[in-house]
């Protein structure tokens, strides 16, 4: 089952914006980001998921082109242990002028 996390949108110079939010048992998470005009994203994440008496947390980045007519989709990878509540934090930004988009989805 799809799970809505989180979507942020911003708009400038050097602009970035983030999204986190829970999910419970997932079984991947995924960002999809894009931007006008079609640019260079930066994209930086962290999971933390936590299971009764366990926790761990992953973290990494990534740089992708995108625009309005290619959207980029990419996973981010779970931790150990994620049969818990898991709570990605995604940050996108921008090198340059435009526009920014971020949507997060989960699925259980």
């Amino acid at each position: 089952m799809s799970v809505f996390i989180g979507t942020c949108n911003t708009e400038g110079q050097f602009v970035s914006c983030s999204v986190q939010g829970d999910i419970r048992h997932p079984s991947g998470i995924t960002a999809q980001v894009w931007a006008v005009p079609g640019q260079r994203i930066h994209v930086t994440w962290t999971d933390f998921c936590s299971n009764r008496s366990t926790s761990s947390i992953r973290s990494g980045h990534f740089t992708v082109r995108a625009s309005a007519q290619h959207k980029v989709r990419r996973a981010i990878p779970l931790t150990a242990g994620h049969s818990g509540k898991c709570t990605p934090d995604v940050l996108v930004s921008l090198g340059n002028t435009g526009r920014v988009h971020l949507v997060l989805t989960g699925r259980n």
